[in-house]
């Protein structure tokens, strides 16, 4: 068992370290483990028991070696269809990931296009979201992008990326430019500036604000760990540098 406090960032491989930039930025100081359930990979067509199961394991698999004083789980899908459940079993904070709708609805946008998981899309929390939204909601069913998004972050493949740009290109490509983009999957930040810049649309997603709701946790249970320790661990394969190197590489990513 550690002596250091972290906080466990994870997610079924990837996407979850664009949270981890936006907490690191946030929060300094802290200690974060960064956990890659590849093994796991991805969580977007699991059953919401499957997940329960997958995720209750993950964090008390990582209980067993380092101490943890919280939980962010840096997955829309996970956190959508199972936090409450999860939330049940443990005694530290557990912080979700949700699709960003408030921020354009308070920037006056009347329409966001919800581009997320099939998953992330059916469940009765998004729907909540959604109804408490001034705007109108419309969905882009995100298929398999994550899986391809996973594929070319640890490979770097400029096939892989060819294809992923021309898979948004094509599933917003009806899309309205008025629209706000928010990106309900943490895999898909990292082609927000494609959107942004490419494709000309406002985009969103929900990772700054998991870093504030972070930092007031943080706050609020007197967090000790203060020695600025980032550490990288996988579910199956030990590709730890690959994990460090996708980190990285995550600000250069077009």
């Amino acid at each position: 068992m550690s002596k250091i406090d972290y906080v466990l960032v994870f997610d079924s491989g990837v996407g979850g370290l664009t949270t981890l930039s936006a907490l690191k930025k946030t929060c300094p100081k802290a200690n974060f483990l960064y956990l890659s359930d590849d093994k796991n990979c991805p969580y977007g067509n699991k059953s919401p028991d499957d997940l329960t199961h997958i995720i209750s394991a993950v964090i008390k698999t990582a209980m067993k070696t380092h101490k943890l004083s919280a939980v962010v789980i840096a997955c829309n899908t996970a956190t959508t269809s199972v936090i409450g459940s999860i939330r049940s079993q443990f005694a530290i904070p557990i912080i979700g990931t949700e699709p960003n709708l408030k921020e354009p609805d308070l920037l006056g946008f009347h329409h966001i296009t919800l581009m997320a998981t099939p998953l992330t899309l059916s469940q009765s929390r998004t729907k909540f979201l959604e109804q408490n939204s001034k705007a109108k909601v419309h969905h882009v069913n995100g298929g398999n992008l994550a899986g391809l998004i996973e594929n070319y972050i640890l490979t770097q493949d400029s096939k892989t990326k060819l294809k992923i740009h021309k898979i948004i290109k094509s599933k917003l490509k009806y899309t309205p430019k008025f629209h706000a983009i928010t990106l309900g999957c943490t895999h898909y930040v990292f082609f927000k500036q494609y959107i942004e810049t490419t494709l000309k649309f406002r985009c969103f997603d929900g990772n700054l604000g998991v870093a504030n709701r972070l930092k007031n946790v943080l706050n609020e249970i007197g967090y000790k760990g203060k020695e600025s320790k980032l550490k990288f661990i996988s579910s199956s394969l030990p590709h730890t540098l690959r994990l460090k190197q996708a980190f990285k590489r995550l600000t250069a990513v077009k």
